[in-house]
């Protein structure tokens, strides 16, 4: 080892030559740059727009980008580039170049959890706007694990409550108040408190109980800190619970208090739609204006949409090489296993072989039977046309002991890892029946282009890929591990 050190040392002063294309004096002005941005983000701005240049700010991501994977003050450096860099690029419009920022500096091997948590933060942020709410609430997933790293508890609490707010988006309030209520009863933060609000009226507003949305949006206007948000959540309670007077009332504050364009679409909207009181002209301006605000908000859109898609094709190379190396692992393990036995069978008398290879024939026809029982009766039930009364379909419990006695005890097991709710074991019951996907939506009244997202959050609760869960709730029902 001795007589190979020099060695090693002048090959890592050549790969870090290689890796920067530049001198140590650029390296140490990129990160004064960043020390700058870092600072004048503490104070309440932002590098590129209230001071320094942003083409200066891009040069110092492209000088530090080589260390990005070099365990340094470098690496750190490089992260935060990436974060106001990419907080630069969303504030000139540009989502889809602050994402690759983004992924960039979540790919950095830096400890730096506060930074790589406003990092994922900011992706979720983008996710959201683009409409993908699941997307969004693992960003902030991510991002409030980050924070709890750094031991930074009021930021964790504001990320959980960003995380409960993706679930109410999607009509998941019970999923979202669990999240909300530990945090409620730990932290007294009046802007957390003012959000938590915020959560909870749009909750209620997008499970049709615009009393208690209405209740909470008036919450969020006694704190006098996000006045438009509440003003929108109460127009859009009166407009859908056909409270036409106090809607337009609400929907004019937005218009004068709100310069954002859902805010403004939405007003407009309810304008459109409830203002009984205005003439024919009126009415036709406020259309024509609304639809001049849907195309901006379309094109904005789409835009963050692609930003969405860059990070939903990342994380799916990340899932496909977490594949191949589960696959090199299960081949080692299986020769390791296959070579053992042999070994073990080579010193077993001839008899005492025949009877394991007996036993385990046995156990196996076992095992395929009950296989071939479960796929005939979820065959019978996908060709009745009395599927609901079959397994009694509108009683849960009745539904779980049908299940329970057609399966082999499924939905006892499912219910056991105490990680699902009744709308997901319900899934759970038709994806081993293996309706398609139009099926599965009209019987649980979902939307169809759901269903997959859907899929994809139960599989995930489990720990599997969504494209295995049914095989994997077909060896649960007959107690066999799982194995991709």
């Amino acid at each position: 080892m001795i007589v190979h050190k020099p060695v090693i040392v002048f090959v890592l002063s050549l790969v870090l030559t290689g890796f920067s294309a530049c001198s140590p004096r650029a390296l140490h002005e990129a990160e004064d740059v960043v020390r700058t941005a870092d600072s004048l983000r503490a104070a309440g701005q932002m590098y590129g727009i209230d001071t320094g240049d942003s083409a200066t700010l891009a040069q110092a991501y492209e000088t530090l980008k080589p260390f990005a994977h070099f365990p340094s003050s470098f690496c750190t450096s490089f992260t935060h580039a990436c974060y106001h860099y990419g907080r630069l690029l969303r504030e000139k419009d540009n989502p889809v170049a602050a994402m690759e920022c983004f992924i960039n500096a979540s790919h950095a091997h830096t400890r730096d959890y506060h930074i790589l948590g406003r990092v994922y933060s900011n992706m979720g942020s983008i996710c959201h706007l683009a409409g993908e709410y699941q997307l969004a609430y693992d960003m902030y997933e991510r991002s409030a694990n980050c924070f709890l790293a750094d031991k930074d508890t009021l930021s964790y609490c504001f990320l959980l409550n960003d995380m409960a707010f993706e679930l109410a988006e999607q009509g998941e309030k019970e999923e979202a108040f669990k999240i909300l209520f530990p945090i409620e009863e730990r932290c007294a933060d009046e802007d957390l408190l003012s959000k938590i609000f915020e959560t909870k009226a749009d909750a209620y507003l997008n499970t049709q109980q615009y009393d208690s949305a209405i209740y909470f949006a008036k919450m969020l206007l006694s704190k006098e800190m996000t006045e438009r948000t509440g003003l929108v959540i109460i127009a859009q309670a009166y407009s859908l619970s056909d409270t036409k007077d106090s809607a337009v009332y609400y929907a004019r504050k937005v218009l004068a208090c709100s310069e954002e364009l859902f805010d403004i679409n939405n007003a407009l909207y309810i304008l459109t739609n409830d203002d009984d009181g205005v003439d024919k002209e009126s009415l036709l301006q406020v259309a024509s204006e609304r639809s001049d605000t849907q195309k901006i908000i379309e094109n904005e859109k789409g835009v963050m949409a692609k930003a969405a898609q860059l990070l939903d094709l990342e994380i799916s190379r990340k899932m496909n090489f977490q594949w191949l190396y589960a696959i090199i692992v299960t081949i080692i393990v299986t020769f390791v296993i296959i070579y053992a036995y042999r070994k073990h069978q080579r010193h077993k008398h001839s008899l005492l072989s025949q009877q394991i290879e007996s036993l385990s024939n046995a156990y196996s026809d076992i095992q395929s039977n009950k296989i071939a029982n479960i796929e005939q009766v979820c065959k019978t039930l996908r060709a009745s046309s009395e599927f609901t009364n079959d397994l009694c379909w509108k009683e849960y419990n009745k539904m779980c002991k049908i299940a329970d006695n057609h399966f082999y005890l499924l939905t006892t097991k499912l219910k056991q890892k105490q990680v699902l709710n009744e709308q997901e074991i319900r899934l759970c019951i038709l994806v081993l029946i293996d309706y398609s996907n139009i099926q599965i939506a009209q019987i649980l009244s979902y939307a169809v282009s759901g269903v997959g997202k859907f899929k994809y959050r139960v599989a995930k609760k489990l720990g599997i890929d969504s494209k295995n869960l049914r095989k994997y709730l077909l060896l649960m029902a007959i107690d066999e591990p799982f194995a991709p």
